[in-house]
């Protein structure tokens, strides 16, 4: 099991799966979550990738001041992870709860995570740069979250100088996030345009946008259960509200051009729509053991489904948490297992049950209607 720590954390509902407090039809039944990320360097101090370990942990320790007098003031309080002291299935964790990047997986020396689970709030020290600041929310909240994270990055610049210029902005280890360091993301459910065989060109579209397109966990991972992120490509030039105004718009066509899908497959294909769902259904009910795409990939015809009231017993607030409740490190904690006694055949059996049992407990009761003579 997990450190005292971080079961305090797993008891808390992952923010950015919680029910959107506003059901705008703009972003219904496309939007499933929304970030903000600033980036940060502390000033005269090298980056983490050159820094020697004292440094870093030196880093560490003034970063964690700085950050938890700055949520003090907020009125808020946090917990503090030195993210290379934990062990593999922590850091795992974090990561299948999108609080932490990749690279935490292997951390180096001094890495931390300052978590407000109330507020949303994520910090990570000593990843690719000193600071990254990130609130997380779900549905579309970007300009609700800009305004949580920039007034708690004020408060921790009043006690922590930042490498800054005049000229090009915040000082960032990557070239890419110079400027506001800032990285806006909205991660989008694309069951519709998938199936019309119209991502390519939506993708293509988005890159000529300067807008990246990546998978569930970001960058470097694959787009399964025809889950997207989107977000701006580069800081440097644009203020934080063009930024967000320009993703916000684009997100708004996108998620007009995958309701209009829905609606023309329903119409004109209907039979490969439900196909789709049928199949996506049949496998998560009735399989016995599933692999983690494997699960995914049925989900995303389950929410569309649920969404599309083909399958109107399914809430899709509760199938979208099935997309992190089937993760490997989710998984093992709820079954109790010890890193080394869950092997991939058993998880993948613990997979197929917990999807089983889901859809068990949502079917349609049985028929009470007149019995056939």
């Amino acid at each position: 099991m997990y450190s005292p720590t971080i079961s305090i954390l797993a008891e808390n509902e992952v923010c950015w799966l919680a029910h959107p407090p506003e059901d705008d039809d703009v972003w219904r039944d496309v939007v499933i979550s929304s970030r903000i990320r600033l980036a940060r360097n502390v000033k005269d101090c090298y980056f983490p990738a050159r820094a020697d370990a004292p440094a870093l942990l030196e880093i560490r320790s003034c970063c964690t001041k700085a950050l938890e007098g700055a949520l003090k003031d907020l009125g808020d309080a946090c917990m503090a992870f030195s993210v290379d002291q934990l062990t593999t299935s922590e850091r795992e964790f974090l990561l299948e709860c999108h609080y932490v990047s990749r690279e935490f997986l292997q951390p180096r020396a001094g890495a931390a995570l300052l978590a407000d689970p109330r507020q949303g709030i994520f910090v990570m020290v000593n990843e690719e740069d000193h600071l990254r600041l990130q609130a997380l929310a779900p549905g579309m909240a970007l300009r609700e979250l800009w305004k949580k994270i920039s007034l708690l990055d004020d408060r921790v610049s009043v006690r922590l100088p930042y490498a800054f210029d005049p000229r090009s902005g915040y000082l960032t280890s990557c070239p890419s996030n110079l400027g506001t360091g800032m990285r806006a993301s909205v991660m989008l459910h694309l069951p519709g345009l998938a199936l019309a065989g119209q991502l390519p060109g939506v993708v293509n579209a988005l890159k000529a946008l300067n807008l990246a397109v990546r998978g569930f966990y970001g960058e470097g991972s694959s787009p399964e259960g025809n889950l997207f992120q989107i977000s701006n490509e580069s800081t440097l030039g644009e203020t934080e509200e063009m930024l967000i105004t320009r993703l916000e718009r684009v997100c708004a066509r996108l998620c007009a051009y995958e309701k209009k899908t829905r609606l023309s497959l329903l119409e004109h294909k209907k039979e490969l729509l439900l196909n789709f769902i049928g199949k996506s259904y049949g496998a998560a009910r009735y399989a016995y053991s599933l692999k983690s795409a494997e699960g995914i990939n049925a989900l995303s015809g389950i929410l569309l489904g649920a969404e599309m009231k083909i399958l109107p017993r399914l809430a899709p607030e509760e199938v979208k948490k099935l997309f992190l409740l089937i993760q490997k490190e989710h998984l093992r904690r709820a079954s109790g297992r010890k890193e080394n006694e869950f092997p991939p055949g058993e998880r993948e059996e613990l997979r197929a049950s917990l999807l089983r049992e889901f859809l068990r407990k949502n079917e349609a009761p049985p028929s009470r209607g007149k019995k056939e003579r």
